[in-house]
């Protein structure tokens, strides 16, 4: 009989070798697509990193990624739509947890950037027109 460890270990390779690259892409371009999501939300969640709500939120840009770099399952979207909402209940405890202590404004305009299969970004002008694979890669940032 195979121990549990084995079985599981067996299980994930069938995942990561099989299942999971026919649906999200490469494990690769899959990642360096989330962590340039999470990149770009961390750098304008100033100063309030750490709390539930970004878990949750890392959670759906993992989803967004999923969805970017890899073909359509319904999985993600019904995921992310649980994330999201998660990360408003999340929220509401924060605010009524530190409801006599603002949270830092934003500042700056924000702008579409395109982020590409590496992490490189480039800003995106206001009036120009995205490629059906930009679109799908487009993050907005505040610059």
């Amino acid at each position: 009989m195979e121990s549990i460890r084995v079985e599981i270990l067996n299980r994930a390779i069938g995942h990561t070798a099989k299942a999971r690259p026919s649906v999200y892409g490469s494990p690769h371009e899959n990642m360096s697509a989330q962590i340039a999501l999470i990149d770009a939300f961390n750098a304008h969640n100033k100063g309030r990193n750490g709390r539930a709500h970004d878990m949750a939120i890392y959670a759906l840009l993992i989803k967004i990624g999923r969805i970017a770099s890899g073909s359509y399952h319904r999985d993600n979207y019904e995921d992310g739509a649980a994330y999201l909402a998660i990360a408003g209940e999340c929220a509401e405890l924060d605010a009524a947890s530190t409801k006599d202590q603002p949270m830092p404004a934003m500042s700056g305009d924000i702008r579409p950037t395109v982020f590409d299969a590496k992490g490189h970004s480039e800003e995106v002008s206001t009036g120009s027109s995205l490629h059906e694979q930009d679109v799908r890669s487009t993050v907005l940032r505040s610059g």
